[in-house]
């Protein structure tokens, strides 16, 4: 539920960033997976559950949450474990461990 934020050069500490809230049903954030940088925002999914949170690292916390479970129930095992960005065509991908498929997905607004 932490993310560390390295110089580059040399990989010293910059800053941390530890996530305080809650899951969307419950529980405490944990076993962030997967992460991609998506723009200004990271993108990561939480490990054996249906959900991608999004985050702001400059402001510092969640942005909000992707609840994934019609397309994760679909499948067996249901596990999400992949978040792509195609930033030239500004695509997002998402799959699953063991999944035959990709998805596109498209944020409404």
């Amino acid at each position: 539920s932490t993310l560390y934020f390295l110089r580059s050069d040399d990989l010293l500490l910059q800053h941390k960033l530890t996530l305080l809230g809650k899951l969307p049903k419950g529980g405490r954030i944990y076993h962030l997976n997967e992460l991609e940088f998506i723009e200004t925002k990271i993108w990561a999914n939480i490990w054996l559950t249906p959900y991608i949170i999004v985050i702001s690292p400059f402001k510092k916390g969640e942005l909000f949450w992707l609840d994934l479970s019609e397309i994760s129930k679909l499948h067996s095992p249901n596990i999400l474990n992949g978040i792509a960005y195609d930033s030239l065509k500004q695509r997002i991908w998402i799959t699953g461990k063991k999944w035959g498929k990709i998805y596109q997905i498209k944020l409404s607004h």
